[in-house]
């Protein structure tokens, strides 16, 4: 429901799941990616928080905690989460994609481009989504959409949440991105 833009539903359904198993990281998480994309940023960061205090391990979550301050234009507290995430996972690709835009949306695009770098190395772990909003940030908007459209055809499924991702917004008004959403059957 949430990659056919009917949040309200998805919403929904998600806070049921997590009265039925409110301990759940999946649905927890599910449930602050849904407000994120529904644009409700205050309650996104309540969710993460909730999420952090079943397990504080869990740092996956500091990349949405990030992604909604980088939302809300705080851009010194995304950065912090991530630095403090990467610090103690340095193998997860999601938190270094996530540093890799905190910094780019801070202007330290030699740090931007030394995580893109790392992150492009054979062996890593690919985000295309993720990979293509860092290269969007670094003016490399050539290289976004070429990425995206490699992975729609490859039939990688994080390509349909362009059409909810926020932080995508920019990215989505190019012509070709609206093409590659209505080639995998996703409306804009």
């Amino acid at each position: 429901m949430i990659l056919q833009g009917r949040m309200d539903q998805a919403l929904q359904q998600l806070r049921m799941a997590q009265q039925l198993d409110p301990l759940s990281l999946g649905i927890n998480k599910d449930l602050a990616v849904a407000l994120i994309y529904a644009r409700n940023y205050d309650e996104a960061l309540q969710q993460c928080r909730k999420t952090f205090e079943i397990e504080p391990s869990f740092l996956v979550m500091s990349t949405y905690m990030a992604q909604i301050y980088q939302l809300q234009q705080k851009y010194a507290e995304a950065t912090a989460e991530l630095e403090r995430a990467h610090a103690a996972t340095p193998g997860d690709a999601e938190i270094a994609y996530g540093l890799g835009q905190a910094y780019a949306l801070t202007g330290k695009k030699n740090e931007a481009l030394k995580i893109s770098n790392e992150l492009n190395q054979p062996g890593k772990t690919f985000l295309p989504k993720e990979a293509a909003y860092l290269y969007s940030l670094l003016g490399e908007k050539e290289q976004a959409v070429a990425i995206l459209q490699k992975a729609a055809e490859n039939h990688i499924m994080a390509v349909a949440e362009l059409k909810m991702d926020p932080r995508l917004d920019e990215l989505r008004k190019d012509a070709r991105i609206g093409e590659l959403l209505r080639k995998i059957g996703v409306s804009q």
